[in-house]
C-alpha cells in the first residue's frame, strides 16, 4: 500500500493546471515541491454585451510561473507569476497569487473520495484590470474553493480519475462570483495522458453590459462563460511532464466570445527525501 500511494501522489501535479495555482483534490508526496512554466496563446474577436464594438479582436499572449510544496500530508501551498502581452497593454505583470489548501479526505487512503478545501489571494496589475483580456475581478481578488475526485488504480498507477472543483470569490470592489471546474482523465500508459474537462465563470451580480472604452474589471458586470477543453500530457522518465492543452468558449454572456486557447506548460516536481 505504501508502495501505491507514492507512486500516486507523485503523479498528481495538476493535469487542469492550466495557469500557475493547482486545483486538484491530491497532493504531492511530503516535503515535496513542485514547478511550473507555461506559456498560453488565447484569441477572441468578439465581446458579448459590448456597447459599441461588434468587433473587437485580440490576440493575447501569457506567461506563468508556479510554484508549490506539500509541508504534510494535509496541507499544501501554490504561488504563481503572470506576465501578458495583449492589443492594450505591452509584455507585463498581469497577476501573482497564494493559495493553501487543506485535505479533509483522500480516496488514496482509503476514505471514499478525496476531498480538499482552500483559500486563495490574487493581486492584479492595474493595466490588466483595466484589459478585458484580463479574467479577473479587480485589483485583489479572494477565493474559497471546495474540490473532490476519487482516483481508480490498477497495481501501483491509477487508471481513469475524476475530479471538481466550486470556488466562491470577492474583490475589493464590485460583486462576487462563482467558479467550476469538472475534468476526467485516463493514464493511456505510464508516460501517457489525455483528459477533457470543463470550466464555468459566472459574476453574480452587476452590469449586464461591457463598456469596453471604461473597462475597470469583471467584478461590476454580470458575465457568464462556459469553455470545454482538452490535453494531453507525456510524462519524462525523470524531468517532469510537457503538457498541450486546447480550449473552446461555448457560451459567454457579457464576456468574450468564441475564445480559443493553446497552452503548454513544463511541470517538475522535486522530492527532499
Amino acid at each position: 500500500m505504501k508502495k501505491r500511494i507514492i507512486a500516486l501522489t507523485l503523479s498528481t501535479c495538476s493535469s487542469l493546471q492550466l495557469y500557475g495555482i493547482d486545483s486538484l483534490p491530491w497532493f504531492s508526496e511530503v516535503y515535496s515541491s513542485r514547478t511550473s512554466i507555461g506559456f498560453n496563446y488565447y484569441y477572441f474577436n468578439k465581446i458579448s454585451g459590448s456597447l459599441k464594438d461588434c468587433s473587437y479582436p485580440s490576440n493575447n499572449y501569457l506567461s506563468f510561473i508556479g510554484t508549490g510544496f506539500t509541508p504534510n500530508q494535509d496541507w499544501d501551498v501554490d504561488f504563481d507569476l503572470e506576465l501578458v502581452r495583449t492589443p492594450r497593454q505591452n509584455y507585463s505583470f498581469r497577476s501573482s497569487a497564494i493559495q493553501g489548501r487543506y485535505r479533509l479526505l483522500n480516496d488514496i487512503n482509503a476514505d471514499p473520495i478525496s476531498l480538499v478545501v482552500g483559500v486563495n489571494i490574487r493581486g492584479v496589475g492595474s493595466k490588466s484590470v483595466k484589459d478585458v483580456s484580463s479574467p479577473y475581478a479587480s485589483y485583489c481578488n479572494f477565493e474559497g474553493t471546495l474540490s473532490l475526485g476519487k482516483e481508480y488504480a490498477y497495481n501501483d498507477s491509477w487508471i481513469v480519475r475524476w475530479s471538481a472543483l466550486g470556488a466562491l470569490g470577492v474583490a475589493n470592489q464590485g460583486y462576487p462570483w462563482c467558479r467550476c471546474e469538472a475534468l476526467v482523465e485516463g493514464n493511456c500508459d505510464y508516460n501517457y495522458r489525455l483528459g477533457v474537462y470543463s470550466l464555468g465563470y459566472f459574476g453574480l451580480r452587476g452590469r449586464d453590459y461591457v463598456d469596453v472604452h471604461h473597462f475597470t474589471g469583471w467584478g461590476k458586470v454580470l458575465h457568464q462563460s462556459v469553455d470545454v477543453g482538452a490535453f494531453f500530457r507525456y510524462k519524462f522518465e525523470r524531468w517532469g511532464g510537457l503538457k498541450l492543452a486546447y480550449t473552446f468558449r461555448v457560451y459567454a454572456l457579457n464576456y468574450p466570445e468564441w475564445q480559443q486557447s493553446a497552452t503548454l506548460v513544463y511541470d517538475l516536481p522535486f522530492s527532499m527525501f
